[in-house]
Order: C-alpha cells, then sequence, then structure tokens
C-alpha cells in the first residue's frame, strides 16, 4: 500500500464504486416503490372487479360462471388462489396455482400460499328504495405473493452490481493506461537519484531530455540540480579535510579543559570541604571550650580543697562554697556535652542514608498531626497559632521519620525566627495533589519574612541570623538534604520581608526507590 499508483487507483475505483452504488440504491428504491405500487393497485383491481363481477352468478348459485369469473382474474402471476365463500362461511369453489403455475380446483383454503386479501360480495335488495342495505351474498378470499417482485428486485440488484464491477474494471484499465505515462518519467527518475546516491556523483550521467512537457521541465532541473551537486561535493570534500584537522585542534583542546575542569572540580569539592570542616570546628569550639574550663576550674578546687584538708582541715563552709563550684562547673560541662551531642546529631543528618529510614504508606493528615503533636510543648508558650487544610484522602509510599523531620524544622525555624518581635502569628500547612504523581505541600507564616540578602543563602550549611544565641544553622540545610535526596523531591521558597514566608515542598506521592545521593555515589 505504499504505492502511490496503487493509492490512487483504489482511490478512484472507492469513489466510483460509492458513487454508482447510490444512484443504484436509489434507483433500486424507485423500482420498489413502484413494484409495490403496481402490486397494491393490482390487488385492489382484482378484488373490485370480484366484487363487481360475483354477486349476479353468487346470488343464482352458478358455479359455471363464479369459476369462469375466477379464472379471468387468476391471469396475473401474482394471483396465487381464490375462493368463493357463501354467507355462511363454506367455500363453494376457488382455484389455486400447481407446480409450473397451472390452475387447479381447490377447496382448502387453510393452506394456501401468499397474503390473503378478502373482500365482501354484496347484492342490492329487490327494492325499489336506493337506501334499502345491501345484504352479504358471500365473500371472496385472494391470496397475492410478493416472489415476482423480489425475484425484480434481485435480478435488478445483481444487473447493478455488474454494471459496477464493469465500471471498475474499465476504470482500472484506463487508470492503468494513463498513470503509466506519469510514472514512467518518475521511475527513471527514481532510477537516477537511486544511482546518485549510490555511485560517485562524478561519475553520474545526466538524464535524456522527454517529450512531456512538464517531466522535461523536472529532469532538466534535476540535471542541473545534479551539477550543482557535483560542486558542493567537491567544497564538501575541502571542507571536511579542514573539518578534520579542526576536529584535531578541537580535541586536544578538550583534552585541556577536561584536566582543568577534573583540578576545579577537585579544588571545589576541597574548598567546600574547608567550609564545612571550619563550620563543624566554629561549632564546637564554644562547648567543648566551656567544658575545658568548667573542668578546668573543677580540678582547681579538687588541688585546693585536697590541700586545705591535709594541712589543717576544711570548715563547713567550705565545703559548701567547694560543693557550689562543683556544682557549677559540672552545670557548664554537661551543658557543653548536651551542645556537642546535638551539633554531632545535626552533622550526622547531613550525610543522609536511605537504608536507616522506614518506607511505609502513611496519610500526610496523619503525619502533620503528630509533628504538631511533638512541637506542643514549644508552641504552648507562644501566641502563635498552626492551621492545617490536608486531604485525609492524599497518602504516600514514602519515608514517615524524614518528611517528619522536614516539617518539624519548617515549623520550628518560622517560629524562633519568623515572628521575632511579633505577639501573634500564624503558620499555615496545605497540601494537595499536583498531578502526574506529585504532591505539593506549602507551609507558610505571616512572620516578618527573611531578607532578600540572605534569601539564597538559607539552605547553606551553618547560616543563620541568630549565630552565638544557640542556633547551630543546619536545621534549612537537613531539610534541603532530605526532601532531594531521601524523598525524592525538591524544595522552594519565597519571601517578602515584613509579610511572612512560604516553603513549597513537591514530593512524589510514591518515593524513589534509589535516591539521587545513592544513585551518585
Amino acid at each position: 500500500m505504499r504505492s502511490v499508483r496503487t493509492k490512487l487507483v483504489l482511490l478512484f475505483v472507492v469513489v466510483m464504486t460509492l458513487t454508482l452504488g447510490t444512484f443504484g440504491i436509489y434507483a433500486q428504491y424507485l423500482l420498489s416503490s413502484e413494484l409495490e405500487a403496481r402490486f397494491a393497485q393490482m390487488k385492489e383491481g382484482t378484488v373490485a372487479r370480484l366484487q363487481i363481477n360475483l354477486p349476479v352468478p353468487l346470488f343464482n348459485y352458478d358455479l359455471e360462471n363464479i369459476e369462469q369469473v375466477i379464472r379471468s382474474e387468476m391471469q396475473p402471476l401474482e394471483v396465487r388462489a381464490i375462493y368463493v365463500l357463501s354467507s355462511q362461511g363454506k367455500v363453494l369453489t376457488g382455484f389455486s396455482r400447481g407446480p409450473n403455475d397451472v390452475l387447479q380446483p381447490s377447496k382448502d383454503s387453510t393452506h394456501a400460499p401468499g397474503e390473503p386479501v378478502s373482500a365482501d360480495i354484496y347484492r342490492t335488495a329487490a327494492s325499489a328504495d336506493a337506501a334499502s342495505p345491501r345484504l352479504a351474498e358471500g365473500r371472496v378470499l385472494v391470496y397475492f405473493t410478493r416472489d415476482l417482485i423480489e425475484r425484480a428486485l434481485r435480478s435488478a440488484i445483481a444487473r447493478r452490481i455488474v454494471e459496477v464491477l464493469l465500471v471498475d474494471l474499465l476504470l482500472v484499465v484506463v487508470l492503468a493506461l494513463s498513470l503509466r505515462m506519469v510514472f514512467g518519467p518518475l521511475r527513471q527518475l527514481r532510477d537516477a537519484l537511486f544511482d546518485l546516491a549510490t555511485h560517485d556523483t562524478e561519475d553520474a550521467e545526466e538524464l535524456p531530455d522527454t517529450q512531456t512537457q512538464e517531466f522535461s521541465d523536472v529532469i532538466h532541473g534535476f540535471n542541473q540540480t545534479q551539477r550543482k551537486l557535483k560542486q558542493v561535493i567537491q567544497r564538501r570534500s575541502q571542507a571536511e579535510n579542514e573539518a578534520r584537522a579542526a576536529a584535531e585542534r578541537t580535541a586536544q583542546a578538550l583534552a585541556l579543559l577536561k584536566s582543568t575542569q577534573d583540578e576545579l572540580i577537585k579544588a571545589g569539592r576541597l574548598a567546600a570541604l574547608g567550609r564545612l570542616v571550619t563550620g563543624i570546628a566554629h561549632q564546637l569550639n564554644t562547648p567543648i571550650g566551656n567544658g575545658i574550663m568548667a573542668i578546668s576550674v573543677l580540678r582547681d578546687s579538687v588541688r585546693e580543697i585536697q590541700t586545705v584538708t591535709a594541712e589543717k582541715g576544711m570548715s563547713r563552709s567550705r565545703f559548701e562554697a567547694f560543693l557550689a563550684s562543683v556544682n557549677d562547673a559540672i552545670g557548664i560541662a554537661s551543658r557543653g556535652l548536651d551542645r556537642c551531642a546535638n551539633l554531632v546529631d545535626s552533622f550526622k543528618q547531613i550525610s543522609l542514608d536511605q537504608t536507616t529510614f522506614q518506607r511505609s504508606v502513611f496519610g500526610l493528615k496523619l503525619l502533620v498531626s503528630d509533628v504538631l503533636v511533638i512541637l506542643q510543648p514549644l508552641l504552648k508558650g507562644t501566641p502563635y497559632q498552626v492551621q492545617t487544610d490536608i486531604d485525609e484522602a492524599l497518602c504516600m509510599d514514602s519515608y514517615p521519620e524524614p518528611l517528619q523531620q522536614v516539617v518539624s524544622h519548617i515549623i520550628t525555624n518560622a517560629i524562633i525566627h519568623g515572628f521575632e518581635g511579633r505577639e501573634q502569628g500564624l503558620i499555615r500547612v496545605q497540601a494537595h495533589a499536583a498531578g502526574n504523581g506529585l504532591l505539593l505541600v506549602c507551609i507558610s507564616d505571616n512572620g516578618v519574612g527573611i531578607a532578600e540578602k540572605d534569601l539564597n543563602r538559607i539552605f547553606d550549611p551553618f547560616f543563620t541570623t541568630k549565630m552565638g544565641r544557640g542556633d547551630s544553622g543546619l536545621g534549612l540545610h537537613i531539610v534541603h538534604n532530605t526532601v532531594e535526596q531521601v524523598l525524592g523531591g525538591r524544595v522552594e521558597v519565597t519571601s517578602r520581608p515584613g509579610e511572612g514566608t512560604e516553603f513549597r515542598l513537591t514530593l512524589p506521592l510514591r518515593a524513589p526507590s534509589t535516591t539521587p545521593a545513592a544513585a551518585t555515589a
């Protein structure tokens, strides 16, 4: 079916067949209507003549005359049987068609073939009064057949089918001869194109001219194209040689560029590692220094007490002062160690390991409710409120613990930083399906917002606006790593100073089995 010639022939044949078929169907409809009208007219005429001719012989009980009338009305082959019945319904006489359409006397009207039509036979009463009622002398029963109509219709259908087939055959022959004049030069042009494509262009010969004006122009254009193509190929060969030399130079430049790129990547990694180590050292330096100082003070106090005890004993007041200094030193050391433990736990969250988390199917609304229960002690002492708008039908096949950490960090960040200096505030947690198997979680507040200069740095490790006031600056960095490396999503933030901040988490409803971080590793 890829041949244009075949498609054209089929198209013309189908169109012609449909056209002739449509006209044939219409002609068949007209013929059927005409035959049906003739058939109805013949039935009405036959019954009417019988009603006119039978009253007198039926009144006189002249069976011979009745049979003669019946024979005269059975000349049309459509009439299969006629029976004359008395007024009591008894068959007086009748005829039916037998084999070879021979008329046979018959009085069995129950098994006659065809469509029955009955009519009463009346006579006028023996009275001079024209208004006197007529009396039925009997009834005539006529059976008609539609076989002749159906045979005529089938014959007409067969004749029209033969006509359509003959027209289609003639059309195929005419199209084949006509298309041959078109596709002959096209085949010649096709062979020349194949020869041009598979052989050396410089050896290709030009096509001879034809007597057809349309194809003569095409062949003339092809020969001109072939000549120009030879020139293009020559220039292309020269360009290829130049390009080959340029490619060699480019390859050398790419090798040098790759080497430089590798060195830059290594330098960037070392710089990132340096920043991380510096941040860790800076964060751990203060609590460790406080602990060392407390232990040093405690050591000095113990030595002093040992000296005093060895020389002259120790008074009660001196011992109580010693215990107070010991408690102070222990408190300072304990707080420093707790601070170090919290920082180490935060550092561990920076390097996320998917295998440490349990995957399950859970409802998002219940998970957020659990987070708010955990944060209730923090919220209880503040005038801030948290509202949720999450459909209970939203379920995820993901890692609930990391997602709880993300939601908790963002809400905690809003409580600590978002409402600083404000007596009231509102945090909204909303979620809805975003299509394509994704979920959009929006956590927004109407707080003070984030300065524009800080907006691009909030996900950097150790970045905080409360440095030295108990904030490590790792919360939002952990959020960013968790969302992208564990949950397989992305996090975005928008903020306007004085109007509030909104975090948008785009998460897959079904978390990937292999995180981007794991795939990269």
